[in-house]
């Protein structure tokens, strides 16, 4: 079976990770600093999409991380939701201290 992996880039990575649950595929979801730091005793210089690409299915190859769960629905609009209340605390605060 194909495995699947990639860097979880925020809002980049959403889309993909929304098409592999859809479609039911299990995959591996990285953090960036992670791959990084799991990566950095390769020596490529000139980081692209392609050479990452690379180096994170050698890692996956080499020493196999876990795959991802996938969270149920209520869950992610949950987080969704929490990040809207976070992002509008902290545009009241700095409006409020703008205003002083």
């Amino acid at each position: 079976k194909p495995q699947i992996i990639f860097e979880a880039t925020g809002v980049y990575s959403r889309r993909l990770q929304a098409f592999l649950d859809m479609h039911e595929l299990r995959y591996v979801m990285m953090n960036p600093l992670e791959a990084k730091r799991k990566t950095k005793d390769d020596p490529h210089q000139n980081k692209t999409d392609k050479l990452d690409a690379l180096y994170l299915a050698k890692l996956q190859s080499e020493h196999p991380q876990r795959l991802a769960y996938v969270q149920s629905e209520e869950y992610q609009e949950l987080m969704a939701n929490n990040r809207i209340y976070e992002q509008a605390s902290h545009d009241l605060i700095t409006n409020k201290n703008r205003l002083h």
